[in-house]
């Protein structure tokens, strides 16, 4: 088990809360002399582009950022798979078939990552056999949660066409196989993201049993109104910073001010499961 995991989309250019993730990864990484993985996370195909990636790594070097493993997670495809079919056949996930609309709308963010908690399901294809599906163009394929046992937990995982020959993983399904696969010591994600372990947790623990994979929570750069930052925020992409006269030096300089931990007091906020603050206003980080 080693390394530090920082796992970007490229749906668009960094905003300075993608860049401050990145960059506490990078420094955890030389804090604890581990090496830092770079997974891009680009199964959303409707949305990902390879220049946002292209961008986003040049943007992570401009602040002194560099992988020394990055991994595309699109060339995983045939894990994905691979494990897939094997859950299926042990019965660990199961199709639905609920109305189109109910399923368009969990499937609307399948592929992204989840930015709270999936609304609880119904449960109501648990118990039902295939043979009782009804005719649809994709079926959705729930994870069978072992903490309830009415369903309401069973987070999508991947979705099929009718006879199975098309598939496409979900962000869940994904990124705990490569978690799992890459057996990191640390996982780098920020706080919006939370909500994501509880069902990862569990395929994690599927895939490679015993695992011990610690996470660490930053905190979450927000608005003044308390919304999180997008990549389509106004303002706050690394060349808008240089622009408004924040250079890439003074940056990480505000980055180091606003994480300024050793190792030992590093292992101690660890332990508590991520940073002091869950947010940090933007207004605040900036601040010179």
């Amino acid at each position: 088990m080693k390394g530090i995991r920082f796992a970007p989309s490229p749906t668009g250019r960094f905003h300075v809360g993608n860049l401050r993730t990145a960059w506490i990864a990078s420094q955890i990484g030389h804090l604890l002399a581990e090496p830092l993985t770079i997974r891009v996370e680009d199964i959303d195909s409707a949305r990902s582009r390879i220049e946002f990636k292209d961008l986003q790594i040049a943007d992570l070097k401009r602040i002194g950022v560099d992988a020394d493993e990055l991994i595309i997670q699109s060339n995983r495809h045939s894990r994905h798979l691979e494990l897939f079919n094997r859950a299926r056949n042990d019965g660990l996930i199961y199709p639905c078939d609920c109305s189109r609309k109910d399923v368009l709308e969990a499937l609307a963010g399948l592929r992204s990552a989840p930015h709270g908690r999936e609304a609880d399901y119904s449960g109501r294809c648990r118990t039902r056999k295939p043979s009782d599906m009804h005719p649809v163009e994709t079926l959705a394929w729930r994870w069978r949660s072992k903490l309830n046992a009415d369903g309401r937990y069973d987070a999508i995982v991947a979705r099929t066409n009718p006879d199975g020959s098309q598939f496409t993983p979900g962000y869940h399904w994904a990124c705990a196989i490569d978690d799992a696969d890459g057996n990191y010591r640390l996982l780098v994600r920020a706080w919006d993201l939370e909500t994501a372990e509880f069902t990862q947790r569990q395929i994690r623990e599927w895939v490679r049993p015993n695992i011990q994979t610690d996470i660490f929570h930053t905190s979450l750069v927000v608005n003044l109104d308390g919304s999180r930052l997008e990549k389509r925020t106004k303002g706050v992409t690394l060349d808008e910073l240089t622009a408004a006269g924040i250079t890439e030096q003074t940056l990480v300089s505000l980055f180091e001010r606003s994480f300024p931990f050793d190792v030992r007091q590093l292992n101690e906020l660890m332990k508590n499961k991520g940073e002091i603050e869950q947010t940090i206003s933007l207004d605040t980080l900036l601040e010179r």
